[in-house]
């Protein structure tokens, strides 16, 4: 008999231990970090099609200036474009201007504040033009890495959308990648 109660004994400790790694693993995927899988080829050769990144969520949470990022940093943020009907459409872009830079570009070359930007992630440039633009304030502007195919900042006002993305829309950052 005293077998057994140990035994029941150790099953509940074994299962209080579960449901604390089950509660700890929930709240870190919906707070802290979550996976994704990059639908696209829009940032090759850095992050291709199908690879699977994980994303730093607490940007989202911090007020501070710019959040923490950086020029170069790679983002994912929400994109929903209601007139398709795409509700929380996330994307994956390179952080290249913030609030305050000027950013042109000039047969595929991009300028920041004047200087031409060192982009060696980039390996499938395009001969893209862009007159100068000055990035508002909690805003940024971003690129994918395969310039050649990929939609963003510089499109988007073709499209009818703004050609920065405002700070609030920044679900995360990209912490690492695994093809």
């Amino acid at each position: 008999m005293k077998t057994d109660s140990k035994v029941f004994k150790s099953m509940v400790e074994w299962g209080k231990s579960i449901l604390l790694a089950l509660l700890i693993s929930f709240l870190v995927l919906k707070f802290i970090l979550f996976f994704a899988i990059v639908p696209t080829g829009s940032m090759i050769p850095t992050i291709n099609e199908g690879d699977r990144i994980l994303v730093w969520r607490c940007l989202q949470y911090f007020d501070w200036e710019n959040r923490g990022l950086k020029h170069g940093d790679i983002v994912v943020f929400d994109f929903s474009d209601a007139s398709n009907g795409e509700d929380d459409k996330l994307l994956v872009k390179r952080v290249i201007g913030m609030g305050g830079d000027t950013i042109s570009i000039d047969n595929g070359i991009v300028y920041r504040n004047g200087e031409k930007v060192d982009e060696p992630y980039v390996k499938n440039k395009d001969s893209f033009f862009m007159d100068e633009i000055t990035v508002p304030e909690g805003e940024l502007f971003v690129l994918g890495d395969n310039r050649a195919n990929s939609f963003d900042s510089r499109y988007w006002k073709s499209k009818g959308f703004d050609t920065t993305i405002k700070m609030e829309s920044v679900v995360g950052e990209v912490a690492f990648f695994l093809p």
